[in-house]
């Protein structure tokens, strides 16, 4: 059976907006930050006035509970001390980690904490 023009549009006008959706996805990932220090750098570019700076960077601190470390990695941060992680977000072998970290076990060495509050 032969497809109406209808139909012929409407199957290009689907793929057109599944290729938009894709590449719109695909540079999201590409843009996104991929630590605290840039998310919370972006942030300060894009909000408006302090409240939204304040809710933007808040929303960086729980995607990215770890701190980036001036010499290189990734530390996590607590009132106890800090820990060595490999990962901004936390994967399920850093936060094993960090669950067996006795407080003792923990260094007190954090040069980030002042730069990121």
């Amino acid at each position: 059976m032969a497809q109406t023009v209808w139909e012929k549009n409407m199957k290009k006008l689907t793929l057109l907006l599944l290729l938009l959706v894709s590449t719109n996805v695909y540079s999201w990932f590409l843009f996104s930050p991929k630590d605290y220090e840039e998310c919370r750098d972006e942030s300060a570019r894009e909000a408006k006035n302090r409240d939204a700076l304040r809710i933007l960077i808040d929303s960086c601190s729980e995607q990215f509970p770890a701190r980036r470390k001036p010499e290189g990695g990734y530390q996590y941060c607590r009132s106890g001390g800090c820990i060595d992680v490999s990962d901004p977000k936390l994967n399920k072998s850093d936060w094993a980690k960090i669950k067996s970290t006795k407080p003792w076990e923990m260094h007190w060495n954090n040069p980030t904490t002042n730069n990121n509050q």
